[in-house]
């Protein structure tokens, strides 16, 4: 399945030239929100950055 805004998911990246593959979900961004689109972009790099510590990749 998916994840949601701000989550990420680590997948196998078959053909391509790495072992794994980070996905995340970035935020929808209106100008009337753009405190929590920026919290929520931020978030994105925070959970992939999770994500390569949890699983021991450089």
């Amino acid at each position: 399945g998916g994840c949601r805004t701000g989550m990420a998911k680590v997948t196998n990246a078959y053909d391509l030239p790495a072992r794994k593959v980070i996905h995340t979900v970035g935020p929808r961004y209106a100008v009337k929100y753009h405190t929590a689109a920026e919290n929520a972009l931020s978030h994105c790099y925070r959970s992939c950055l999770e994500a390569l510590i949890d699983l021991g990749l450089q």
